[in-house]
């Protein structure tokens, strides 16, 4: 068993006594000791989390992606449809896409 000395600062010491007092723990050494193997702890736990958050927006950045192509040939059979049709119509199909893509990017601002 080895000794340790720590000086602190008195800021030091007051974050020491709130975490004391967080972990119910009684002797500075023993919570210093059980900081650092929380530490080890949530810090695998991070990094898993933090793999997961990539795999699910490279997700998200491959549905935006079906998506976008999704609304682009469906405006592109739309504008094949509409040059049969009156000017009208084809102003509509245009302001429907606009529409339908902003719908889109709200929902990817949220998932984000």
């Amino acid at each position: 068993m080895g000794t340790l000395t720590i000086r602190t600062t008195p800021e030091q010491d007051q974050v020491i006594k709130e975490i004391q007092n967080l972990l119910n723990e009684s002797a500075v050494s023993k919570t210093l000791l059980r900081c650092v193997t929380e530490y080890q702890k949530l810090s695998s736990t991070l990094e898993d989390r933090n793999i997961k958050l990539k795999e699910a927006l490279n997700r998200v950045d491959e549905l935006e992606g079906l998506i976008l192509n999704h609304l682009n040939s469906q405006y592109a059979l739309m504008s094949v449809v509409s040059s049969r049709t009156n000017k009208g119509a084809r102003k509509q199909n245009t302001a429907s896409y606009q529409v339908a893509k902003q719908h889109l990017n709200k929902i990817l601002e949220t998932l984000r």
